[in-house]
């Protein structure tokens, strides 16, 4: 189980890795990138993640953890940051 705690400051980035092909999300709150993560959880492809600049406050830790069937990449990342 992978364990993300993201707290996007202003140019902060997260975690980059190369990812040839699937789906790519850009989120500006809380609430998208919590739905975001879900959805990367079971859609079977790789994931890009772009948080958009700025301060997100975190209520509570967020998770991401994947069925064994899905071995695809996750990159959160602050495009311009």
């Amino acid at each position: 189980m992978s364990t993300v705690r993201a707290l996007c400051i202003v140019g902060a980035f997260l975690a980059s890795q190369a990812v040839a092909s699937g789906m790519t999300t850009t989120v500006s709150t809380v609430t998208e990138l919590i739905n975001a993560l879900a959805l990367a959880q079971t859609n079977r492809e790789d994931d890009v993640i772009n948080v958009v600049e700025g301060t997100y406050y975190l209520e509570s830790t967020l998770t991401y953890q994947t069925s064994t069937n899905e071995n695809k990449a996750l990159t959160l990342q602050c495009p311009g940051g």
